[in-house]
């Protein structure tokens, strides 16, 4: 197998990086892809002391170099090794909860404190391998993790990567429905507005359909599998930056029942 750049020599280009940086560090990365082709080869090839092996590229330079990036999809990607190294594991009969401990601490950093969804995905696999391995306690407290971060950062239930922002220009037009209160019933008013007029607008047009002054009232961008951000909306921002694409739903809350 090709030989794996240690994991010092990493840890000390990204100490010269910017604390905090998301840029990823070129050395890194190239080191973390030389060791995961060495992971997935001994893992596809299952020779002999594969597994002994597998736990030498693992611990001593895959694990340190997730941890010495200050790039979080750095992390995401040696736990999903992680994962994949532990599910072969338990396959072969092998004891694997040591992968699966390392592999865990990297996904819940990358996920609690970066919002990295593609960590959660695979924290939700690490605890169904803590499950099969019998333990049934830890597989729910990750589980229960994942799901707080979720909801404390306004994430996808399924983990989905929200879509990228929309491109649009002066001459683009875009048709959005308002959807308002319960009281107001189940219709919508549609509308035809440019992308770069201001949110304050679709607020306006749907007052004047229901025949209401818009003041009270304010605009939400629910969250949904084609919006790429969410929550109130702030009337002066552009429609354009507030979450929606084109042909989306918009809510209307009403603030004063809310006070």
């Amino acid at each position: 197998a090709a030989a794996v750049p240690a994991a010092p020599a990493a840890a000390a280009a990204a100490a010269a990086a910017v604390p905090g940086s998301f840029e990823a560090d070129p050395q890194i990365k190239d080191a973390i892809d030389a060791a995961s082709q060495q992971v997935i080869g001994l893992l596809q090839e299952q020779g002999e002391g594969w597994a002994t092996e597998v736990r030498k590229v693992i611990s001593p330079r895959l694990v340190p170099l997730g941890w010495s990036s200050n790039y979080p999809p750095d992390r995401t990607t040696v736990a999903k090794l992680c994962f994949v190294a532990a599910k072969a594991l338990r396959e072969a009969g092998a004891d694997n909860f040591d992968v699966l401990a390392e592999g865990r601490a990297l996904a819940e950093s990358a996920f609690a404190e970066n919002g990295e969804v593609g960590a959660g995905r695979v924290l939700r696999g690490l605890a169904m391998l803590y499950g099969k391995g019998g333990d049934s306690e830890t597989q729910q407290r990750i589980l229960e993790g994942v799901d707080r971060v979720i909801a404390e950062r306004g994430l996808l239930p399924d983990l989905e990567e929200p879509p990228a922002r929309p491109l649009y220009g002066y001459g683009d037009k875009w048709t959005l429905s308002l959807r308002g209160p319960e009281r107001f019933g189940p219709e919508t008013v549609d509308v035809v507005v440019r992308p770069t007029q201001q949110a304050r607008l679709l607020l306006k047009a749907w007052a004047q359909a229901n025949g209401v002054e818009p003041e009270g009232y304010a605009l939400v961008v629910p969250r949904t599998k084609t919006a790429w951000r969410w929550g109130p909306v702030d009337l002066l921002e552009v429609i354009g930056e507030t979450g929606l694409v084109n042909l989306a739903t918009l809510d209307i809350v009403d603030t004063q029942q809310q006070e």
